[in-house]
């Protein structure tokens, strides 16, 4: 029982310093373990970008790529950073208030939660992030609303194409300003 203990005393110790980069060592009377981990997840100030993202690569803390793709100073380390993070929390954040349309581009490309997917599609200044966004899109009333809605006539007829609500398209159809929008809109209300 004691070595049991001990024994989740280390992997307790173990796990809680994985990421911060301390040494953690145990000694029993029964045998003598060392756990060392190097601590190659903390946020790097090297003024080299390319350094910086070679040192991205190497990591695994979730927390650690997050605070990156949303602090560094340069795009194309965000962007390394994004490609690694799967935490969908801090996807969406970046997704919504990234500087740089093609960080965000990448953090929709891998979000999956529709509620963000929606606020991005109907909100993000760039047609090429909300056209993303809606490819991504399943929800019947967001697409809709972006159909009906949205300024760029290519975003409008990325949401038609995933239109399946006929009273909608049937407004489209007959309202949009633009001929190709209510053509789309016609042709897939012929297949319904």
């Amino acid at each position: 029982m004691k070595s049991l203990k001990a024994f989740l005393f280390l992997v307790v110790a173990a796990l809680l310093s994985s990421g911060c980069g301390y040494e953690v060592s145990y000694h029993s009377s029964v045998q003598t373990t060392t756990t060392t981990h190097t601590a190659p997840d903390t946020v790097s100030t090297d003024p080299d970008p390319e350094i910086r993202k070679l040192q991205v690569r190497k990591m695994s803390s979730q927390a650690a790529l997050g605070a990156i793709a949303q602090q560094d100073k340069d795009p194309e380390v965000r962007k390394q950073a994004v490609r690694m993070l799967n935490f969908q929390p801090t996807l969406g954040a970046i997704a919504q208030q990234d500087k740089d349309p093609e960080v965000r581009k990448l953090a929709v490309s891998k979000l999956t939660f529709q509620p963000t997917l929606g606020a991005v599609a109907q909100q993000d200044k760039d047609p090429e992030v909300r056209k993303l966004a809606v490819s991504k899109l399943t929800f019947q009333p967001t697409l809709g609303a972006v159909a009906q809605q949205d300024k760029d006539p290519e975003v409008r007829k990325a949401a038609v194409s995933k239109l399946t609500f006929t009273p909608t398209l049937n407004g489209i159809a007959l309202n949009d300003k633009d001929p190709e929008v209510r053509l789309l809109a016609l042709k897939i209300l012929n297949t319904l």
